[in-house]
């Protein structure tokens, strides 16, 4: 059809551009927008001569060739499109038209994927109490703007809110689409990685497991819309320590990203980010490096410095650098991206930071400076998420390493027993591992020669951890449980225990900055002192 277009058959330019529209608007459907750019250009051209002064059908071509570009990431091309649509269909149609509310999701979407959250609030509300005076509360329309909202107060840290509208929107489209639907998908696409975000990592992957099979059967194997919601799951199951899955389903999201968008694309660049992280996770810091590098290099010329993306992306290389030894450039990057975090855009990444640049500080000594950046983002991640949250309890547990350095015990101490309550509230609901809570906690308490109150903590903890658990976990635990051995008279099975725990553990890369400080104490002493340091 687009090929006959070409060709003398159709004579009438009104009906030539509405032809044109139509087939680019089903290229992009099908996620073909290379294709799909040509013939927008085109039936707007032809709509433009047709009528100078504008109307609904220049509008709608503006609007669509926008929407293209925005898809391509071509932020630049696309604003003055999608404003000048929204404008001309203000002017000319009531103000609660389907297409104004088309208009305005677009024009708030394009200021979320620049950043812009703040700026995109005000559209994406409008666009809700317009679609609920047109369409009714109850509308699929609705729920669509629904889930928008949510994602832009997920990224202005106001969770609470975010997550009951991405749950109101999906009970919307499973009553009145079923439940196999695309837009049904989109839903479990949007609350799977809000709670992945969340900390529920267990709850988060057969929703996005479920999202990809619909999307699937919907749009075939090789659809963006596909690798989008593979690249959804490879973060939840990254976040599970799932890591072979994770690989798998990132290196199968990448595939499509090349094979169907510009190799410039943010899409494309989160498929590299995620494989760095995966590198991180495998401990493999000195490859993982020079990736993040490519990755941020990638987010500062398609989205500039100060984007969430290239903030995130510059904060995973702080962390890298960190592991890798690096003390001094990853305390630079981290620094950097403090100072370039808005309020309105990125408050999960100046948590991250904070916690990343005071382990930094630790490394090198720095304890007073380290308490003040992890209490920080304590305070940042309690205003995001209130009391009781998975990264709430994260925080706590950072806040108390920092204060544990410092040799501020009773407030370590109080953190610790602090992140330890929230662990044992979401255990039942969000599936979140008690030693994850119990294991710092002991380290404290075998520290301070308190051993009859660690020995329960860690043999509990040593008993509940699973083979998905990080590696890191169970040779600290036996570690810190041979020291509490040797000190109550065991001194066979205690130093033998001790010191296997410590040759795994120092055969770890990168490993004195993610254990514990009793722990990398313990590390540290000379084979000769192992065991009498605490007695």
């Amino acid at each position: 059809g687009a090929e006959r277009l070409h060709s003398t058959l159709v004579t009438d330019p009104v009906l030539n551009a509405r032809l044109l529209h139509t087939i680019a608007t089903t290229y992009v459907a099908l996620g073909l927008y290379e294709r799909a750019l040509p013939l927008e250009e085109q039936a707007l051209q032809l709509r433009r001569k047709v009528n100078p002064e504008g109307g609904a059908e220049v509008a709608e071509s503006m609007n669509e060739l926008g929407e293209i570009h925005a898809l391509k990431a071509d932020f630049n091309k696309a604003e003055p499109l999608l404003l000048a649509g929204l404008a001309m269909r203000r002017a000319t149609l009531p103000k609660d038209a389907q297409e104004i509310i088309e208009s305005l999701g677009n024009v708030a979407q394009l200021l979320q994927n620049r950043g812009e959250f703040a700026a995109a609030n005000a559209p994406f509300r409008e666009a809700l109490a317009l679609s609920e005076l047109h369409y009714g509360g109850e509308s699929v329309e609705t729920a669509q703007r629904l889930d928008s909202l949510a994602t832009n107060l997920d990224n202005l840290g106001k969770t609470a809110d975010a997550g009951a509208k991405y749950q109101q929107a999906l009970a919307i489209r499973e009553k009145s689409l079923g439940p196999d639907d695309a837009q049904v998908a989109t839903s479990l696409i949007s609350y799977g990685v809000f709670l992945d975000n969340s900390g529920s990592h267990l709850k988060a992957i057969p929703l996005l497991e479920r999202a990809l099979e619909i999307r699937r059967k919907v749009y075939g194997a090789s659809h963006v819309l596909v690798g989008i919601a593979q690249l959804a799951l490879a973060g939840a199951e990254e976040s599970s320590n799932r890591i072979a899955e994770a690989e798998h389903s990132t290196l199968d999201a990448l595939n499509i990203f090349r094979k169907t968008l510009p190799e410039d694309h943010p899409r494309i660049t989160e498929s590299l980010n995620m494989l760095g992280i995966l590198k991180t996770v495998r401990r493999d810091f000195e490859g993982a490096v020079p990736m993040f590098r490519e990755v941020l290099q990638r987010y500062r010329r398609t989205l500039g410095d100060y984007h969430p993306d290239t903030l995130t992306a510059q904060n995973n290389l702080g962390a890298t650098l960190l592991h890798a030894g690096q003390f001094a450039q990853a305390e630079r990057t981290q620094r950097e991206v403090l100072a370039r975090v808005r309020g309105d855009n990125g408050q999960s990444t100046a948590v991250s930071d904070s916690q990343n640049l005071a382990s930094t500080l630790d490394m090198q000594g720095h304890f007073a400076e380290a308490v003040k950046f992890a209490r920080n983002a304590l305070d940042l991640q309690r205003h995001r998420e209130g009391e009781s949250s998975g990264n709430v309890a994260v925080a706590f547990r950072s806040l108390a390493i920092a204060e544990q350095y410092a040799g501020d015990m009773t407030s370590a101490e109080h953190d610790y027993r602090e992140a330890l309550r929230i662990g044992k509230h979401l255990v039942g609901e969000q599936g979140i591992a008690l030693y994850r809570w119990q294991i710092p906690l002991a380290d404290l308490l075998v520290g301070n020669s308190r051993c009859d109150e660690a020995l329960p903590l860690l043999r509990t903890a040593l008993t509940s951890l699973d083979e998905d658990a990080d590696p890191l976990w169970r040779p600290q635990a036996s570690l810190l449980l041979g020291q509490c051995l040797v000190l109550g008279g065991y001194h066979a099975q205690g130093d033998a225990l001790v010191r296997a725990s410590r040759d795994e553990l120092q055969s770890l890369p990168g490993v004195d900055v993610d254990v514990y400080p009793t722990v990398r104490s313990l590390l540290h002493l000379p084979k000769s002192a192992l065991t009498s340091k605490f007695r």
